[in-house]
């Protein structure tokens, strides 16, 4: 978890700035956490925890950060964690009030009219508390490989990933 000094914005930052990359790896389960942790504490290393809803509903929201937070609190750097792939608004709203330092929203399969919506309240409510939101936006991307496929005539499989925006 982020401590005070430190937003989760200025770590990425920093990063970006050292040339270097922040890992993030999903855990739904305890054994998995301690893994994560322990890799980074062998690294000497930041990164992010990540879990699903569903794996966090399994594992229990509290309960998740509960254990990020214990098995990190001596660590010298910070341990991120993230809510992957939030279904919707009270989800993610949920995870900001808890204490994620990070929220991926996937509203992908909404109309981009009501994913932007929710997109900013999010942002909003997020950027108050300091979390960072990743908003998925599929249908645009799937709108591009269609056209650069059609264009090119060649199979352009490497484009058809999910096109995350960082707010």
């Amino acid at each position: 978890m982020i401590n005070d000094s430190q937003t989760s914005r200025q770590l990425l930052q920093q990063t970006k700035n050292n040339g270097t990359a922040l890992g993030a790896f999903n855990a739904g389960n305890l054994e998995i956490v301690k893994a994560i942790v322990a890799a980074a504490k062998i690294k000497e290393s930041s990164l992010i925890i990540e879990a699903s809803f569903g794996e966090v509903s399994h594992f229990g929201m509290e309960n998740f950060l509960s254990v990020v937070k214990n098995l990190s609190k001596d660590l010298p750097f910070p341990i991120l964690t993230n809510l992957d792939h939030g279904p919707g608004l009270e989800e993610c709203q949920q995870a900001i009030e808890m204490g994620f330092d990070l929220v991926h929203f996937d509203g992908s399969s909404l109309p981009i009219e009501e994913n932007i919506k929710i997109t900013k309240v999010l942002v909003e409510q997020a950027h108050q508390k300091g979390v960072l939101v990743e908003a998925e936006i599929n249908p645009i991307i799937r709108k591009v490989t269609y056209l650069i496929r059609k264009k090119s005539r060649v199979n352009m499989n490497i484009l058809t990933h999910k096109l995350p925006m960082i707010l």
